[in-house]
């Protein structure tokens, strides 16, 4: 078993739709907190009462190299003592909606229109707000519109591919 936490509930969903096709297989399970802040003691007391990988994932909240920096070393630093099995701390940078506008084409998809390159850098920036500037109250329900090629694209990314990597090791560890 896998425990993967995330921050909060548009996380959760997104992260659940792009490990779904490794949940079942790999005994991956998602849960979340009501924010980053919420989560990290849920995350620590699984490390503690159910030794298991874990993956911590949450927003950034910034796109601040250094802030994201000394966030990462101290989440680091806030598991290691707790930590009997592997575990992952990740950040979207600056939030989980980023991988929308890392592949541009699917939100035009969504949206049904094209989007000016000013709009994706800024949607880079800033991607919740962007979105909902886009789509409105519309915006929390597109990972329900996600097809399995735009699924396939956004497990591509850097950030999920890090994140698929670090269960498929975990898993691989396990079954060893």
């Amino acid at each position: 078993m896998i425990s993967v936490v995330v921050g909060g509930e548009a996380e959760h969903r997104l992260v659940q739709a792009l490990l779904a096709d490794l949940m079942e297989e790999h005994g991956v399970s998602v849960r979340s907190g009501s924010s980053a802040d919420d989560a990290r003691p849920f995350a620590r007391q699984i490390m503690i009462e159910h030794p298991r990988p874990v993956a911590f994932v949450i927003n950034a909240d910034s796109t601040n190299p250094q802030r994201v920096r000394e966030t990462q070393s101290g989440l680091k630093s806030y598991f290691r003592p707790w930590a009997r099995c592997p575990f992952l701390v990740m950040q979207f940078e600056p939030e989980a909606e980023t991988i929308y506008f890392e592949r541009p084409a699917i939100l035009e998809r969504l949206l049904g229109r094209a989007l000016d390159p000013v709009v994706v850098a800024a949607g880079r920036a800033a991607p919740k707000r962007v979105l909902e500037v886009l789509a409105g109250s519309e915006a929390r329900h597109l990972v329900d519109r996600l097809t399995e090629d735009d699924l396939r694209e956004l497990r591509a990314t850097a950030a999920i591919t890090r994140l698929r990597n670090f269960v498929r090791t975990s898993a691989l560890a396990a079954a060893a």
